[in-house]
């Protein structure tokens, strides 16, 4: 449930910034340590998750990418855990997977 409950702030943070769809998104000044160290163990190993066979493949390594932001990164909050994947995914080139999570995101309302 708790997996569910990061990926639907993450959908929410996409609708709700617009420049999401249209710029890089600045992963913030704890998320830019971790970028400057490399963090190459997790950088190297991540797939985009279209890449995976099916639903349980993606699901596993989601949970896999929450244990290690967790372990590796404990000072993150969720925030800084979401913005770091989604550099991770527009670093792959993720389009598919940053595009399902923009068309599939609640639209704000005006």
């Amino acid at each position: 449930m708790k997996i569910r409950s990061c990926l639907a702030l993450l959908a929410l943070c996409a609708a709700t910034c617009p420049a999401f769809a249209q710029a890089p998104l600045d992963p913030g000044p704890v998320v830019n340590d971790a970028l400057r160290a490399g963090d190459p163990g997790y950088v190297d190993a991540f797939r985009c998750p279209g890449s995976y066979p099916d639903e349980a493949s993606r699901r596993e390594a989601t949970v896999a990418y929450l244990r290690w932001a967790r372990e590796t990164h404990p000072q993150w909050r969720v925030e800084e855990t979401l913005n770091y994947r989604t550099h991770l995914l527009e670093a792959h080139q993720c389009d598919q997977t940053l595009d399902d999570m923009i068309h599939n995101s609640p639209q704000p309302h005006d």
